[in-house]
Order: structure tokens, then C-alpha cells, then sequence
């Protein structure tokens, strides 16, 4: 939990920005050696930080979408730019990309049309990937 705490504190500040995201949720499991998520959210958007065995991750979601579709900030990526890029363990370049993007990120769920087509191109960049990654 420490880790995401901190990687928040020191990466993502402007998540906590007045209007902007609140801590919702959050855990740490011991017996899988300290695996913990930390998961925020604003008026349209879902974030859920993950330490995953010693691995910072982050996925997300619409506020209004599936709760067991999230995506990654990979796809997301993709979908903004057209490349993925590689390793999604969270780090500083991961942060500016979500700093850069999330203006987007949150008008495309903010409203129910945009929403369907972006969560179909984030499920397209999904298959792409497992494609790249399993044939």
C-alpha cells in the first residue's frame, strides 16, 4: 500500500486537484505478501491503482460501465495515439501520460455516446495486443 501511496503523492497530485478525483475504496492483502489497491474516482471516471507482487499498475473505467470491464492505461494509449508502447508498470512517463490524457479520458466518459465508442476501441486495442502477444 505504501508504494501506491507514494507513487500518488509523488507522481499523481494532480488527480486530487478540487473537483477531481476521491478515494473510494481501498485494501491491502497480507497473505499474498502485501498485493493492495488503492481505487479513485470523480464524477465520470474510475481509477484503480494496483501492487499486484511487487508490480504498480493502474486500470480504469467509466463510472457508469461494467464492473468487471477495466482497462489499462496501455490501451488507452493506443486509442489516444495508436501505440501501446511496451511494459505498463507504472513509472514518472506513465504519470505525464495520464496527466496529459485525462482531460480526454474524462469527456469520452462523460457522455454515453462517446462512451460506447471509446470503450469498443479500447476493447479493439485489447484484441490487438493479445494478438501481438499470443498470435
Amino acid at each position: 500500500m505504501v508504494e501506491i501511496l507514494l507513487y500518488l503523492a509523488t507522481h499523481c497530485g494532480f488527480l486530487f486537484r478540487p473537483g477531481g478525483f476521491r478515494l473510494v475504496d481501498s485494501r491491502v492483502d497480507q497473505s499474498s505478501g502485501g498485493d493492495a489497491f488503492v481505487r479513485l474516482e470523480s464524477e465520470s471516471t474510475r481509477l484503480c491503482f494496483t501492487l499486484d507482487r511487487g508490480q504498480l499498475l493502474l486500470s480504469f473505467q467509466g463510472v457508469g460501465g461494467d464492473p468487471k470491464e477495466w482497462f489499462s492505461l496501455g490501451l488507452l494509449r493506443g486509442v489516444l495515439t495508436g501505440h501501446r508502447g511496451g511494459s505498463e508498470v507504472l513509472d514518472a512517463a506513465w504519470a505525464e501520460f495520464l496527466e496529459s490524457s485525462l482531460e480526454e479520458l474524462e469527456r469520452r466518459f462523460s457522455h454515453p455516446e462517446l462512451t460506447q465508442d471509446t470503450v469498443k476501441s479500447l476493447e479493439k486495442q485489447g484484441r490487438l495486443r493479445a494478438k501481438e502477444l499470443f498470435g
